[in-house]
């Protein structure tokens, strides 16, 4: 290079990586929210029939309280579901209308995992 002419490379010779806005693919978010949504809803249906179980089989006096029976499972995945779906890349709240989209989303969610676990519950050992 001629002196005193414009380098057209970075000092010394180091390049930096230009920095991209994007830096996952919106398909590997998608498939990590999605396993990660049917991960909770299986955690639930399973602790809630791991309860359900202990309270009408084995008698667990801990599962005489209905708080603990039904309300902590309740709260845990409606706030699981919640920290999934609000932490997705590709659901992210822009907005408050999406915002309370989302949270009636996770109350429908809560909704079903404990509908299905209560019907396999119920028909496998009863009221």
């Amino acid at each position: 290079m001629v002196a005193g002419s414009r380098r057209s490379r970075p000092v010394f010779g180091i390049g930096y990586p230009r920095m991209e806005i994007a830096s996952h693919s919106p398909r590997i978010g998608r498939t990590a929210s999605s396993a990660l949504l049917v991960l909770v809803f299986l955690s639930h249906c399973a602790v809630g029939f791991i309860l359900y179980r202990g309270r009408v089989v084995s008698r667990w006096h801990m599962c005489d309280s209905d708080l603990i029976m039904f309300d902590a499972p309740l709260v845990f995945a409606l706030v699981a579901y919640a920290s999934v779906l609000l932490s997705s890349p590709w659901l992210r709240p822009r907005s408050v209308s999406r915002s309370f989209g989302l949270a009636g989303i996770c109350f429908i969610l809560v909704f079903l995992s404990t509908w299905f676990y209560m019907v396999l519950a119920l028909n496998t050992y009863g009221s």
